[in-house]
């Protein structure tokens, strides 16, 4: 077998973002069942979007390090565990974790720079682009979440929504 063209610690970092995005799917998951047992359709159905999202990350940062040689090692993905009283509760976790997932890719890719890889440089840069839109939608959600009273006004968001399945 010929040489990772990526170093260790970058095949690493990349191979933790795998379990990483794979958390962040089941967190959308967990979160698209909280909203479609309260009766919100609409809202649920973001998240399962947001969870084929997070997959399809997961599988880019494979192919990437398939196409470089890299050993893959998949890690333990953790149980979601997250406490919803309010509209707020959701938004504001939902922004948390785009942020957190913004950093990380931002650090992977400062290590790539580091390592003097431009290739890794680039496929990092073109994952962070796809994580602005992500940051997007979340701060979006935050937004209208925050107009939000109770549950009642979610319901009447949720209503007027149009998601594309």
């Amino acid at each position: 077998m010929s040489d990772s063209l990526i170093s260790q610690d970058l095949c690493d970092s990349l191979c933790f973002q795998i379990s990483h995005e794979r958390f962040n799917a089941g967190f959308y998951m967990y979160v698209s069942g909280i909203l479609q047992n309260k009766g919100f359709d609409n809202l649920s159905q973001h998240f399962i979007n947001q969870i084929e999202e997070e997959n399809g990350h997961a599988k880019l940062i494979y192919d990437f390090l398939v196409d470089m040689n890299a050993p893959i090692s998949i890690k333990v993905v953790n149980e979601v565990q997250l406490s919803i009283n309010t509209i707020m509760d959701i938004a504001n976790a939902y922004l948390e974790r785009e942020q957190e997932t913004t950093k990380d890719l931002e650090a992977i890719k400062q290590l790539a720079v580091e390592n003097n890889n431009g290739v890794a440089e680039e496929f990092l840069r073109q994952m962070i682009d796809m994580q602005r839109a992500e940051l997007q939608e979340a701060n979006t959600f935050t937004d209208n979440a925050e107009l939000c009273k109770d549950w009642s006004d979610v319901k009447k968001w949720s209503d007027t929504i149009h998601i594309e399945d």
